[in-house]
């Protein structure tokens, strides 16, 4: 008779008893242990581990008048009307990450979000998952795929460079204009 013992090898951060950050994949279906939220969390984009004190850079929001859908105040409940978004001006600015939670309900999923404080405003959060795929969150640049491997311009962009290069071309934009609001456009 052979007995077969099979014998699971624990992480490196398992071994030295030191949390490992919390996964997108653990963080959408079980509520994450606070513990683990300080030790970070593992974004979608590969490499790229989040944790309170980082500097994160805002990218554009992604409402019609450019504003967050993103980020926002949270409610004491979960209604989405009494919160109120982060506006436009905020676009490309850095800001401090405070620390990560957790919220949601077994029903509805979980996710991570992100406290920040811009500026002088109370605390705001991002929809960390939500964010970085709007465009609203940028990875560090490190971790962002080069210019040869990214897609095209979103559509929105290119509609908007199609209508600044016709305003200059119709004289209701001067050259400087024009190239201003064009850098604006693909910063």
């Amino acid at each position: 008779m052979v007995c077969l013992l099979l014998v699971s090898q624990p992480s490196k951060a398992q071994q030295d008893g030191k949390p490992r950050p919390v996964t997108q994949q653990e963080a959408r279906t079980q509520q994450p242990d606070a513990k683990r939220l300080k030790a970070g969390y593992q974004t979608q984009v590969p490499g790229w581990i989040l944790s309170a004190g980082d500097t994160l850079q805002l990218g554009q929001g992604s409402k019609e008048d450019k504003g967050f859908v993103y980020i926002h105040t949270l409610s004491a409940s979960d209604d989405s009307d009494a919160q109120k978004s982060l506006n436009h001006t905020y676009s490309g600015q850095k800001v401090v990450l405070k620390e990560l939670i957790a919220r949601g309900s077994a029903e509805n999923g979980f996710g991570v979000y992100g406290a920040i404080s811009p500026g002088t405003l109370p605390p705001y959060y991002i929809a960390l998952d939500s964010a970085i795929n709007a465009g609203e969150l940028l990875p560090p640049i490190k971790y962002r795929p080069s210019a040869a491997a990214s897609p095209a311009l979103p559509a929105k962009i290119a509609q908007e460079l199609i209508k600044l290069k016709a305003a200059l071309d119709a004289g209701t934009l001067t050259q400087q204009e024009y190239e201003s609001r064009r850098r604006k456009l693909l910063n």
